[in-house]
């Protein structure tokens, strides 16, 4: 959802949105986001030449596991405030500028609109923890055969003593020795 800059005023107004995260490129794209919703309550206001953005996010979504890629559901309910002033502040600065702490809360957009969609969006990816697991315990998948552990045990042969950590293994177990 797109506002033009001039419907934006002091006094706030509000927002209700609703996504399916297939329209949120980034998300789909990054993440491979399968199915799941995202609304947002926002308040919209203008502080001068800052617009500000305080909402909730709410976000029920089905992602691959980290460790063994399975779908599993996750869960965001976050509240935020993102400032957003036009990107001609950018240029009026000058090529030499100190940022100090509070510049950083600060967000540009170009034109004549504010895209609400990318703001969410935005915040969404911002808030999405680190790793996601389906169990504390996951085991992974088989870098071997890339059978889910969570299933099966592997039918891979030993370790392999050609692959990358090889020599660091013989170097811990020479060291073992020695003490």
């Amino acid at each position: 959802m797109k506002l033009r800059l001039g419907q934006i005023t002091a006094g706030e107004t509000r927002h209700e949105l609703r996504f399916h995260p297939g329209v949120l490129p980034r998300l789909a794209e990054q993440l491979a986001a399968e199915d799941g919703n995202v609304t947002a309550s926002l308040g919209v206001r203008r502080i001068d030449d800052l617009i500000e953005v305080k909402g909730t996010l709410h976000a029920e979504l089905t992602l691959p596991c980290s460790r063994c890629l399975a779908p599993t559901a996750l869960t965001l309910e976050e509240e935020f405030t993102a400032l957003q002033a036009p990107a001609e502040w950018l240029k009026r600065l000058g090529p030499e500028v100190e940022l100090g702490g509070s510049d950083l809360d600060v967000d540009f957009f170009e034109g004549d609109e504010l895209d609400l969609g990318v703001l969410v969006e935005e915040q969404l990816l911002l808030n999405l923890p680190q790793a996601l697991y389906c169990r504390e315990d996951c085991k992974g998948i088989c870098a071997g055969c890339g059978r889910n552990l969570n299933e099966s045990d592997c039918v891979c042969a030993v370790e392999p003593e050609d692959h990358p950590f090889a020599a660091l293994k013989s170097l811990l177990t020479e060291t073992k020795r020695e003490h």
